[in-house]
């Protein structure tokens, strides 16, 4: 098996992990008298900065190429438009630098929000957004799957501000996953910005 198809095999049972994990914290929520508040046509998380594991990335790079070529373009144009704001913002490179996984690392937390405020400022829609939904509800990642909120809808359009009630779910299937992929590789365990990938 090459090394693309070890990667991409990590990616089917991740998603089931990830959807499973998320119905057993919204059953416990419920029983707490909390409901999950997002619904299509909300999308402000879709404005995100989306970190996914390179066999993510593999993953949506397939689903891509089997849109129709409509999709396909109007996906990849929009994935250009956003590389070149945050090249203009002069965030491209700290995305591609700093966006790995370093255990013990004091600074990481923070440095992951600092990116996140940044990528947010930019205020550009993913590039799978159509019409305020996922045009790849079924194959979207697992940060997406797993991301969720309790509190007013209205308030994820600045997370970092407002007080916003996520869905915990932990652990993050997205986290072991770039490290299973960093074991495969053999390099650091780095996640990747989605909107720049397809």
């Amino acid at each position: 098996m090459s090394r693309e198809e070890r990667l991409l095999a990590l990616v089917p049972p991740a998603l089931v992990e990830a959807d499973r994990a998320v119905a057993r914290r919204l059953l416990q929520d419920r029983d707490r008298g909390l409901a999950l508040a997002c619904r299509k046509g909300c999308a402000a998380c879709c404005h995100y900065l989306v970190r996914v594991s390179i066999a993510e990335v593999l993953h949506i790079r397939r689903v891509v190429e089997a849109l129709s070529e409509e999709h396909r373009e109007r996906v990849r144009s929009r994935a250009a438009v956003i590389r070149s704001e945050a090249d203009q913002a002069d965030l491209t490179a700290d995305l591609e630098g700093g966006l790995i996984l370093t255990p013990g690392d004091p600074g990481q937390e923070a440095r992951m929000e600092s990116l996140s405020r940044r990528y947010l400022a930019l205020d550009v829609a993913c590039p799978f957004l159509d019409d305020g939904a996922c045009s790849i509800y079924e194959d979207r990642p697992t940060p997406c799957r797993q991301h969720g909120v309790t509190s007013g809808a209205d308030l994820c359009v600045d997370p970092f501000s407002n007080n916003v009630r996520a869905v915990a779910v932990w652990p993050l299937v997205r986290d072991r996953l770039v490290w299973e992929c960093a074991q495969i590789t053999g390099e650091p365990p780095r996640m990747l910005p989605l909107a720049f990938r397809p």
